[in-house]
């Protein structure tokens, strides 16, 4: 899989979000990981409009913003994170000025997918991969650190 980063440099423009979604898909994108506000939703609107992507939700299920075309949603999960952070506190373990990351192992992050465009083989294997992640098996980098 190649990763091709690009960025709106704003998370109010949705039309920027659309025309980079589409550009991608000229490029060969299938997927997309819209994220950031309002231009995020760019890439769900070329979707909708009939281009050949699947824009990939982030912190919401986003299914909503361009039904039938939406595989899955990386969702935030604010509630595991505050009763972690509750139970922290309550066994004294939160201090002043700490900095805590919650990620998939963390219980910070879930996916979620449409099961009409994800079948039960496939979600197996995705399943498989987010467990690899979660127990530090398969190393994840930033693209933009390599």
């Amino acid at each position: 899989m190649r990763v091709l980063p690009q960025f709106v440099g704003s998370f109010t423009d949705p039309a920027k979000g659309k025309e980079i979604a589409l550009s991608l898909a000229e490029q060969g994108a299938y997927a997309v990981f819209s994220y950031a506000g309002l231009s995020g939703a760019g890439g769900f609107d070329a979707a909708r409009a009939g281009a050949p992507i699947a824009p990939i939700g982030v912190v919401a299920d986003k299914s909503g913003l361009a039904p039938g075309k939406v595989p899955g949603s990386l969702t935030m999960r604010v509630d595991s994170v505050i009763l972690n952070l509750a139970r922290s506190f309550g066994q004294g373990q939160l201090h002043k000025g700490q900095t805590l990351d919650f990620g998939l192992a963390d219980g910070g992050w879930r996916m979620v997918y449409d099961d009409h465009l994800v079948d039960p083989a496939t979600r197996a294997t995705l399943d498989g991969v987010q467990h690899q992640i979660e127990a530090g098996t398969l190393p994840v980098s930033d693209p933009g650190t390599g």
